[in-house]
């Protein structure tokens, strides 16, 4: 660990150290980073939302955002994979490259055009492969309101 300062902040399974703005690899032996990527969600984890109105109604076109982080010890691209109450919604995105502790979202911060969902309570659950250390998901529970007429 001799790329860690002392003092430095380790992550929990101690192979991320916090510069003060970003999660850097430890390094190897050798002082290179050596390894796989893999990814998990940020903080905010996933935001579910309505296309075109403050709030989800029933069969109204949604949109979801979320950032997904390299937290691996390599380069690489994330598939994620949005799924609806278990159900694989056929809606991918894949990241560009990701050096280790950077992290990205969609082009415009969204995925668009998630299909509407019937009135009543909603799991939607974002899956990242490669899976992080956290196990590469992050998940939103929301009701969707009757019709709007």
């Amino acid at each position: 660990m001799t790329n860690v300062p002392d003092g430095a902040q380790l992550s929990d399974d101690g192979q991320w150290w916090w510069d003060g703005q970003n999660w850097q690899p430890v390094a190897g032996d050798g002082g290179a980073p050596a390894g796989a990527a893999s990814f998990d969600f940020d903080s905010n984890g996933l935001l579910v939302s309505a296309e075109n109105s403050p709030v989800p109604s029933q069969g109204e076109v949604l949109k979801v955002s979320f950032s997904v982080c390299n937290m691996g010890t390599a380069a690489g691209s994330a598939h994620v994979t949005l799924y609806i109450d278990g159900s694989d919604t056929g809606i991918n995105w894949d990241s560009p490259e990701l050096q280790p502790g950077m992290c990205t979202a969609p082009s415009d911060g969204y995925l668009h055009d998630v299909p509407g969902q019937s009135e009543g309570r909603h799991r939607f659950e974002v899956r990242a492969d490669p899976a992080g250390p956290y196990g590469g998901s992050a998940t939103n529970e929301i009701d969707v309101g009757a019709p709007e007429s």
